[in-house]
């Protein structure tokens, strides 16, 4: 997926003419009866429309508007052809050919002071600097817009160009600067309440968390995207998200999802005829089908994107699919096939940078032939000096005799006086290495100190043996002090409640908020004896964004916690569970039940709303587990890769038999062993199991 999605976008909103949907072949009938500015203008209609379609034609007609609006001094139609052509090869990847001619007409709109013509050439060029990788000029050319619709007051075109924006940082890498502009763009859309441009920002924030490879912010984005593409019926962006989320779940290994989504893709592709999306899509699920093990399949889908490719001209795609096709006939052991495949693949690889760089080349064997004159001047010149030559160097060996003296006398006083300034200088390092060391020192007992308060803090053994005598607390900070924390109480009335929390950050900063945590929760649940469990995290949250003084929805990035809080009524056996993104799993006779927790924390966002009680009812034996994301989002394995949730789940349910305090052990080991000597702890881990008991 790629993330100029929004720059073609925005070079749409900003650029296109606004035509409307005519017939060439009625434009051409009349085109012989015109003349003068008129027949300039059909010329203009006929190269803009024919350009998907006939791009000989459409370059012939281009060619001939420019022609006599140049010859007959209409400067602004002038401009325009220039653009139309600039726009025609830009279609077609003639990167170097369109800066020409969107240069050209750029020049000619400066001198006009067309600013509305001098944005629509500016957002073509963006788009050429970022097909061609080149982020830094792409940026730079959105700016230039950028001032330009600030100072006309058109928000919906500053919205869009803060996107474009937010992805050119992406691609350089800068992705907090990319969040910070995108979220920029949203708080314009939802101020204009323009939903095509929610939609737009929602499918940015995607783009920027796929490409910080976090699969399940980017597919919460696009589905948040795709909920409003089907609100205003908007097919093309539903396919487009469809399709984008079946890669997310491809990239995942959830190869069921992946297939009901690129399926639901390729079915409204079909319906609307979208034959450069079909070929996208067909070619997704050939790699789709390949990772399934249905080589048939992939291949088949493979040979139909191929064909549809090869027909209107998509070169990136058709590229892609030869690469799918030779891994999958590889692995059906058909080597030639698949060599052959590769090969195309190099071929088309070598054509798409031949016909780029064409007129790259024609230039260059003009300056050639060129060169080659000049050479011959220059060889006679050069003999005709030789001699001056041969006489100055013999000047120049003593010069430099010279200057070789001198500057060995300048070393030797140059070394001289270094070895003094270091002989200084480590003297002053022992002096500042032992200030560092005690300094050291005291931060060293300081956060000691802080960890013995926050252990004081959390909730001790005797108060989880009320709740049930079969418990365990695995507790793993990854820092001295820890930004997860438990926390539990057992009422007077045999109502019990207890949670795992995980703060912002680790060390010393998250233990600042799991002080907050464990503060506020004594305050609401033991204080103000509040026993509901949406209610409780509902004025956890009042309290968190109080206490940090959270007034605008960029906080969400930085402060708060998500949690998994459980509330036993022991007299009835029921649970109420509330959750900020931690989900609780209950596992009874080796069997899992997960109760999800609400997509948002405790902390502010931008689509706050109340957090929702779910209800169960225990059985004797149940095991309820809670937990912080710090376990399964540990990196180790021969891979490197993350412990993964699935694979927590399955050793819950190994060890569900086990004793509490053995469970608590095998996690441990399983940990350890899975990060090895190479993969460092990488958050704080917090894992709570209780078992109910008669």
């Amino acid at each position: 997926m790629r993330a100029f999605l929004l720059l073609l976008f925005s070079f749409l909103l900003l650029s296109a003419p606004v035509y409307s949907q005519v017939n060439t072949d009625s434009l051409e009938h009349v085109l012989p009866q015109l003349g003068g500015k008129e027949r300039i203008k059909v010329l203009a209609d006929l190269c803009w429309y024919l350009a998907v379609k006939d791009r000989k034609m459409a370059e012939t007609y281009g060619q001939e508007a420019l022609t006599l609006s140049q010859e007959q001094g209409f400067d602004s139609l002038a401009a325009q052809a220039y653009n139309d052509l600039g726009t025609l090869y830009l279609r077609y990847g003639s990167y170097d050919t369109s800066i020409n001619y969107l240069n050209k007409s750029l020049e000619i709109r400066k001198e006009l002071k067309d600013t509305n013509g001098i944005s629509s050439v500016i957002s073509k060029l963006a788009v050429i600097a970022e097909n061609k990788a080149d982020y830094a000029e792409a940026l730079e050319y959105n700016l230039q817009s950028l001032e330009i619709f600030e100072k006309k007051g058109n928000k919906s075109a500053v919205c869009t160009l803060k996107g474009n924006i937010a992805l050119i940082y992406c691609n350089l890498g800068q992705y907090d600067l990319a969040i910070k502009t995108n979220q920029e763009a949203i708080n314009i859309a939802y101020q204009l309440e323009k939903t095509g441009l929610i939609l737009s920002c929602l499918s940015n924030f995607g783009n920027i968390f796929n490409g910080l490879e976090d699969r399940d912010s980017a597919i919460f984005y696009m589905e948040e995207a795709l909920t409003l593409a089907y609100e205003i019926e908007d097919e093309n962006n539903q396919s487009l998200l469809l399709q984008n989320i079946g890669s997310q779940y491809l990239e995942k290994g959830d190869l069921v999802k992946a297939s009901d989504y690129l399926q639901k893709a390729l079915e409204i592709r079909e319906r609307k005829g979208d034959k450069k999306g079909i070929v996208s899509t067909k070619s997704t699920l050939s790699k789709l089908f390949a990772a399934q093990g249905d080589l048939d399949k992939a291949i088949r889908f493979g040979q139909e994107s191929l064909a549809i490719g090869k027909e209107i001209g998509v070169k990136e795609n058709v590229m892609s699919t030869y690469m799918i096709l030779s891994n999958a006939y590889q692995k059906k052991q058909l080597l030639e096939t698949a060599l052959a495949y590769r090969d195309s693949f190099i071929l088309f690889k070598d054509s798409i940078t031949n016909a780029e760089f064409s007129d790259k080349i024609a230039e260059m064997e003009s300056k050639y032939n060129a060169a080659k004159r000049d050479q011959e001047i220059q060889r006679l010149n050069n003999e005709r000096v030789l001699q001056d030559q041969e006489l100055k160097a013999r000047d120049r060996q003593r010069l430099f005799l010279i200057i070789i003296l001198l500057f060995a006398l300048v070393f030797v006083w140059y070394i001289y006086r270094a070895y003094k300034n270091k002989h200084r200088a480590n003297e002053l390092i022992s002096e500042q290495k032992a200030e560092i060391e005690h300094k050291h020192q005291e931060i060293t007992d300081s956060i000691n100190y802080a960890k013995r308060i926050q252990t004081a803090l959390l909730t001790a053994d005797e108060q989880w043996e009320k709740i049930s005598p079969e418990n365990f607390v695995y507790f793993k900070p990854r820092d001295v002090v820890s930004g997860d924390f438990f926390w539990a109480y057992q009422a007077p009335n045999n109502i019990a409640v207890w949670v795992a929390a995980d703060c912002t950050g680790h060390g010393v900063p998250g233990a600042f908020m799991s002080m907050l945590g464990v503060g506020f929760l004594n305050e609401i649940v033991v204080e103000n004896n509040i026993t509901n469990s949406n209610e409780i995290l509902d004025r956890l949250r009042d309290k968190i964004i109080h206490a940090l003084e959270q007034k605008n929805v960029e906080s969400q990035q930085k402060d708060g916690m998500d949690i998994a809080l459980c509330v036993w009524d022991q007299n009835t056996n029921k649970l109420q569970f509330s959750g900020a993104y931690n989900p609780l799993i209950v596992i009874r006779n080796k069997e899992i039940l997960q109760i999800k927790a609400d997509r948002q924390p405790i902390g502010n966002y931008f689509k706050k709303k109340p957090f929702e009680t779910k209800e169960f009812q225990l059985e004797v034996g149940d095991i309820l587990y809670t937990f912080s994301d710090g376990y399964p989002d540990q990196f180790g394995g021969e891979s490197g890769g993350k412990f993964m949730i699935k694979r927590f789940k399955k050793l819950l349910v190994e060890v569900s038999e086990r004793p509490m305090e053995e469970q608590m052990r095998i996690l441990d080991r399983e940990i350890v062993d899975w990060m090895g000597d190479k993969n460092p702890q990488t958050d704080d881990i917090c894992v709570v199991g209780v078992k109910i008991c008669d």
